[in-house]
């Protein structure tokens, strides 16, 4: 499989949910709002770190090591292979269901760090 031009990828993102887009452009990105290492850039955590497994609390980690994510990793693993994909990223952002499965990983993943002191909720 080749890389996809940014046209392939916008013809294929348009036709997935708004949600599914959204995890989509947040992996791309690096920028995952959860995730400690993107909160503590702006210092709404006082660490990195993940409470679980002690690295730097980011998307790749959430994904292939942290062991806090250990059963949501192990079905997403299993609807990877199912679709024929090999686990890495490259392939499961040029995929459509695997978009899907990552987004139904991460999709319970947005509550997971309370709010900033001072936030109104």
């Amino acid at each position: 499989m080749g890389r996809m031009t940014s046209t392939q990828a916008a013809r294929m993102l348009n036709k997935l949910p708004r949600g599914t887009r959204s995890v989509a452009t947040h992996i791309r990105s690096g920028h995952f709002p959860t995730a400690k290492s993107y909160r503590f850039r702006f210092k709404l955590s006082d660490s990195p770190l993940c409470s679980k497994c002690n690295e730097v609390d980011s998307i790749t980690n959430r994904i292939f090591r942290c062991r806090k994510f250990d059963q949501a990793g192990l079905f997403l693993r299993r609807r990877i292979y199912g679709l024929g994909l090999r686990f890495e990223m490259k392939y499961m952002l040029s995929n459509e269901e695997a978009l899907k499965s990552l987004y139904e990983f991460f999709k319970n993943q947005h509550s997971t760090h309370p709010p900033a002191s001072g936030s109104s909720t």
